[in-house]
């Protein structure tokens, strides 16, 4: 994959009659600033002048001419989802994904639309910003392109169908804590469905049952509070919902292969709390 200006908007000069067809294996944003020319794709071709935007999705083929006249001054940048999972959610890279699967030509807008604005804003303050915040501008401008088509395309609204829509928009909208620390009915309530059907419906996207997901992320919480505090074991494991000693033990163990006492001296098998949260983190997310 040419992953060359992931996330850095670049500017090129397009002389006369030239042609620009990119890399197309990303996302591929592109802001025509200067000049006219026209777009030719499989099934469209047209003329597109100063101001336009244009998106052209993953796949997508197409050819970007400078007009005979005169040369033409594009911004572009591309964007690859696949590579933010560090700052999208998987709802929101299925997001991408499934609108670059619904698109299989570039989609266009007029100079005035608000998404060929916010690009015209960016590419004018680009120069003058640091790096950093000009790629949190160009993320941010993904995000609004997928809004607004997202939005346009055809939704089913069968009650299961419409239940999954919403536990998919609950878990893109809220933490892991935030969601595991809510009572089942309020989950359920926003979902639009039973208690039984939501924990199906989490059962099938993470594998694991909303009951496990919520022991993991206590367990993973008390062998930090272990490293960090003086908290006793049994006080622990009544935070983590245990009324015995013995029985938070047992649940400590079989996630991390120590029990709590040997992870405080650091003795749990050769494997430090860091690692084994991260392996504990890794086998809840897969």
């Amino acid at each position: 994959m040419n992953v060359d200006g992931h996330l850095l908007l670049k500017q090129s000069v397009l002389p006369a009659s030239a042609e620009w067809n990119g890399a197309w294996e990303c996302w591929r944003f592109f802001l025509i600033q200067k000049g006219e020319g026209y777009w030719v794709g499989p099934a469209d071709r047209r003329v597109i002048a100063s101001g336009q935007m244009g998106v052209v999705p993953p796949g997508a083929k197409g050819i970007l001419h400078a007009s005979s006249i005169g040369p033409m001054t594009i911004q572009h940048f591309q964007f690859c989802a696949n590579w933010l999972s560090e700052l999208l959610t998987l709802s929101e890279r299925q997001s991408f994904e499934r609108l670059a699967s619904s698109s299989s030509e570039a989609m266009f807008f007029a100079p005035t639309h608000p998404l060929a604005k916010a690009f015209a804003e960016v590419a004018e303050s680009g120069t003058r910003e640091k790096p950093f915040l000009n790629r949190c501008h160009l993320v941010e401008l993904a995000a609004k392109m997928l809004g607004s088509q997202a939005a346009a395309l055809p939704r089913r609204r069968e009650h299961a169908i419409f239940a999954c829509e919403r536990f998919q928009q609950l878990i893109s909208q809220y933490t892991e804590k935030e969601i595991l620390l809510s009572p089942i009915a309020k989950l359920a309530e926003f979902c639009n469905c039973s208690p039984r059907h939501f924990r199906a419906l989490f059962r099938k996207q993470f594998g694991v049952s909303l009951k496990t997901q919520q022991l993991r992320m206590r367990l993973r919480e008390s062998a930090v509070l272990l490293r960090d505090t003086k908290l006793g074991v049994e006080e622990l494991g009544r935070q983590c919902g245990y009324e015995h000693t013995r029985s938070f033990g047992i649940a400590f163990k079989r996630e991390f292969g120590c029990t709590p006492n040997e992870w405080r001296r650091g003795r749990g098998n050769g494997v430090s709390c860091e690692t084994a949260v991260q392996k504990t983190e890794i086998l809840t997310e897969s």
